[in-house]
């Protein structure tokens, strides 16, 4: 009789090499890649299993266990701004958390404050840790804030700040070490309490999974994992998002799959509007025989999932086996996107031996990144100033995706003018047209003109850029203008801001 594992070989083969084969997109510029971050000091010694915290101008690396493969756990706390690392609590200090490794650690950007949830103790005999803690940067003070109800002591559950409530929303984790035992409870910590959710639909049981949020989008996305105490263990390779209420199964769009599920921390690149979740352990190497083409522990891909079309990308070098030119194949790292550095971090994390594993601080984005940067001022018509900006869930130029816009302020029945330019100018509306209202002025050089359609007040239009790299860095500026009539006879012509637009690639 064939085995489970067998059978289930014969079934992925059977669907077609759709669902395990990808061949990895070059991560090389001008597309995000890692660089080393330059003139960095202060980087923490080595250590690992604990995830980042960024605030919104900050990575936080608290615990973790000590050097590449020990026992140890630590509890220092370190800040990291970009250029430095700061000791703000040092090892063993008093009125710090107990040292920990595989605790929740995420930043709540309702109180500004770091909040640590659970762990082990790390060392021969681990012990599961069930405590919450929080650090004040005003005062550089941890407060055990342990309610009297609480999640039950887990390790390698994942938490992240849920914007719907202002609270901080944990899920599953390990609850027993031996054997081990996932879980697939949902918690929130709020007003000081953690009070167990009850919703209707529930990811899988999973631990090692990454949760973050997606302030853009106001939820929680929740990606990775894996079930240790199934025999073998699984891999979870689904991506669900909490929206406040309930759990939904977000579905790929297509059949690829991210190349790794576990000792990794997933980071949602709010820029690029993309999870990038780097290393880890190959899906085949939880599961041998079940992933071909998905091993490496670590494995050296990236998986990237596209959060405007919902679908895996894989990047990387040509095999999971090779080493990336920059950190080699990396695991078990303190990672974290800071918005206001624009870039995905890490540092540490365990370094396999012989494979060139860089353990300082490096940095993840695109060169350059996309951007659309206000050009000059609107001005007003009848209904008042008339503006052009974004907002949209893909509000920047990236090659290959659909970049919208939206003119507001337009007046009842008022046409309006689109306008691309290579170049810019300054010529007021009066020189144009008689009926140029006082300052206005065409901001752009009129090297493409179209209709935008009026609806309500407003209008938008999407333009699809094309997904050649060799774009990348190119400038396009644009503006509208507003031209309102009685019968055929322009009666008023107005202008919005412009916007200078820098192309990048994903």
């Amino acid at each position: 009789m064939s085995s489970p594992r067998i059978v289930r070989a014969l079934i992925l083969a059977a669907l077609g090499g759709s669902l395990l084969a990808q061949s990895p997109i070059p991560m090389a510029a001008p597309r995000a890649r890692w660089v080393q971050s330059p003139g960095v000091t202060g980087t923490p010694t080595q250590r690992r299993d604990n995830p980042g915290a960024a605030s919104l101008d900050k990575l936080y690396v608290f615990g973790g266990r000590s050097g590449n493969a020990t026992t140890t756990a630590l509890n220092a706390l370190y800040e990291f701004n970009g250029t430095a690392w700061t000791l703000k609590t040092a090892e063993g200090a008093a009125g710090s958390p107990a040292a920990r490794g595989g605790a929740c650690v995420a930043w709540d950007f309702t109180r500004n404050k770091l909040v640590v949830f659970g762990g082990d103790t790390g060392g021969a005999t681990p012990v599961l840790l069930g405590d919450t803690w929080e650090w004040d940067p005003t005062t550089n003070a941890w407060t055990n804030v342990t309610p009297a109800t609480s999640p039950s002591p887990r390790r390698w559950a994942a938490m992240a700040h849920e914007p719907t409530t202002g609270g901080m929303l944990l899920f599953g984790g390990d609850v027993q070490l031996s054997p081990s035992l996932c879980a697939n409870d949902t918690w929130l910590f709020l007003g000081g309490a953690w009070i167990q959710l009850s919703p209707s639909n529930v990811p899988p049981i999973r631990r090692q999974h990454s949760l973050m949020t997606r302030a853009d989008f106001g939820d929680v996305f929740l990606c990775g994992g894996i079930d240790s105490g199934a025999s073998p263990q699984i891999a979870r390779l689904d991506t669900w998002n909490w929206t406040g209420f309930d759990w939904t199964n977000v579905v790929p769009t297509t059949a690829v799959i991210p190349a790794s599920a576990n000792a990794n921390q997933a980071v949602y690149d709010a820029a690029r509007k993309r999870v990038v979740m780097q290393g880890g352990q190959g899906i085949d190497t939880v599961n041998p025989g079940s992933y071909p083409g998905y091993g490496g522990s670590p494995t050296t891909f990236c998986s990237e999932f596209d959060c405007i079309t919902n679908e895996w990308l894989l990047y990387g070098q040509a095999a999971f086996n090779t080493a990336d030119p920059v950190i080699g194949r990396i695991s078990r790292y303190f990672g974290g996107y800071v918005p206001a550095l624009g870039k995905v971090y890490k540092v540490s994390g365990q370094n396999p031996s012989g494979v060139g594993t860089i353990t300082a601080t490096c940095e993840y984005q695109a060169t350059p990144v996309a951007s659309a940067v206000a050009l000059g001022s609107g001005c007003s018509g009848s209904a008042g100033p008339v503006a052009m900006g974004t907002g949209f869930p893909s509000d920047r130029p990236w090659l290959g995706r659909a970049y919208r816009y939206e003119v507001t302020g337009l007046a009842p029945g008022a046409i309006a003018i689109g306008v691309f330019g290579f170049t810019t100018t300054s010529i007021p509306l009066s020189v144009l047209d008689p009926a140029g209202q006082p300052g206005c002025n065409l901001l752009v050089n009129l090297d493409i003109t179209y209709v935008m359609s009026n609806v309500g007040g407003s209008a938008t239009d999407t333009l699809v850029m094309p997904t050649s790299t060799a774009l990348a860095g190119a400038v396009l500026h644009q503006q509208a203008l507003q031209v309102e009539l009685i019968g055929f006879t322009i009666s008023s012509l107005s202008s919005t801001n412009g916007l200078t637009l820098t192309l990048g690639a994903l």
